[in-house]
Parts: C-alpha cells; structure tokens; sequence
C-alpha cells in the first residue's frame, strides 16, 4: 500500500483541466450502489473511473493496460493494489508508477468534478 498527501491547489487544478480539454461523462454503472465514469483528454488518453460502492474507494483503469484501487480520506490518498499485465502489483516500488493516475483521480474527487 502506498500513501500520500494532495495538496494540488483548486486552481491549479482548474488549469490543467481547461488546457488539456478534460471531458468527463458519468456511463452506465455495473450495479445500482456504484457510480462510473469515463475520463478523456485531449491527448487520446481514456480512464474508466469506478466508485466501488465502499466509502472513498475507487477503481481506475486505463484500456487492458492496468487497473489501480484507490482510497481517497481527506487530502490523503492510498493506492492498494494494482493489476498490470496479469500480474498483481502491492509492493510500494510497483505501486509508484499509478502515483500520477491516483493523483488525477483525487483531484477529480476533490474538486467536485465526479459528481
């Protein structure tokens, strides 16, 4: 398990979400006590975000590339496991690498935009 602390700035955030053209759109949910969504830049990069149901627990992914769960308190955010390539990732070395990706869900969360 790998912790951190957000401490992105609301309008720091905000920049990065007007300059590279953030379009989230909430899609249909797989059962009726999660909510999901998917998550494109202008890039060409798509994040299928998932909120689990558990209280600020989610699950993001990215195509078949890898999936990551995330628990997000306050400003803290956990990365708990993650799958890449079949394999199961849980050592904080493997975990580092979704850092960026957890980051971007936790401002998301953080600054209303999953809603």
């Amino acid at each position: 398990m790998l912790k951190f602390k957000n401490i992105t700035k609301r309008e720091d955030f905000k920049k990065y979400v007007e300059w590279s053209k953030i379009k989230i759109e909430e899609i249909e949910k797989p059962h009726k006590n999660q909510r999901m969504w998917k998550i494109s830049d202008c890039f060409g990069n798509v994040w299928n975000v998932l909120f689990t149901g558990n209280v600020d627990e989610y699950r993001v992914s990215y195509e078949n590339e890898f999936s990551a769960d995330i628990l997000m308190q306050g400003n803290m955010v956990e990365i708990h496991r993650a799958i890449k390539n079949g394999r199961n990732l849980r050592a904080d070395r493997n975990l580092k690498q979704f850092t960026q990706v957890a980051l971007l869900v936790s401002c998301y969360n953080k600054f209303g935009y999953l809603k």
